[in-house]
């Protein structure tokens, strides 16, 4: 996927928002299947499109900081991608005595497709037109 995305034409903003997608996609698929060929592509699909997204935001963030506070605000950013791990692991371990993991799974892919999709409708009505 790395060669891909450092290869590709599309620009940074779509190839982004194609891997979130896939990164959803693949947590819908790995949170719902029985079937262990359709977990590994899920599980491809989150881990292949994790780098893909990641590269996305980091030449996105790369446009929108003024080059003279990058280096402050990069700290902050770094700090805040860490901090998911092992909130991750919190909630994990909080629910597992209740719930299936396929359930924490199911749970944490809509959230993302419920943030993502709000993330969207605010980016095409506040963002969009101010640019044309």
């Amino acid at each position: 996927m790395l060669l891909f995305t450092a290869r590709s034409l599309i620009p940074a903003d779509r190839l982004g928002l194609a891997a979130y997608a896939a990164m959803a996609l693949g947590g819908l698929m790995v949170s719902m299947t029985a079937t262990s060929w359709l977990y590994a592509l899920g599980f491809l699909l989150v881990v292949g499109f994790d780098k893909t997204f990641s590269v996305s935001i980091r030449s996105l963030r790369r446009r929108v900081i003024p080059p003279e506070d990058f280096g402050k605000t990069t700290g902050l950013v770094v700090m805040l991608n860490n901090l998911t791990q092992p909130l991750g692991g919190l909630v994990v371990s909080a629910t597992a005595g209740w719930h299936a993991t396929g359930s924490i799974l199911l749970g944490v892919a809509l959230l993302m497709l419920v943030s993502g999709a709000l993330i969207l409708i605010r980016y095409r009505v506040h963002v969009l037109p101010s640019l044309t």
